[in-house]
């Protein structure tokens, strides 16, 4: 009984003496130019823009639609 109450010490003692584990630290977000990465949702955006291009195409041809018949109507 007295050998297992030693054991059982110098179980506890040694796990006891262990390393100190140091607390989580997340790493710091990285500011960084267009160079750090794909941007989030650039096919997306470039849709966006290639639309946007489109609908000024689609309104310049309209309005020189509306100045020839304008010009027709005269």
């Amino acid at each position: 009984m007295n050998r297992t109450w030693i054991v059982l010490s110098a179980a506890i003692f040694l796990a006891a003496c262990g390393e100190e584990q140091k607390p989580y630290k997340p790493p710091l977000p990285q500011s960084g130019g267009k160079e750090a990465g794909a941007p989030l949702f650039q096919p997306q955006r470039e849709a966006l823009e290639a639309a946007k291009g489109l609908g000024q195409a689609v309104e310049q041809g309209a309005k020189e639609r509306a100045e020839a018949a304008a010009k027709a109507a005269q």
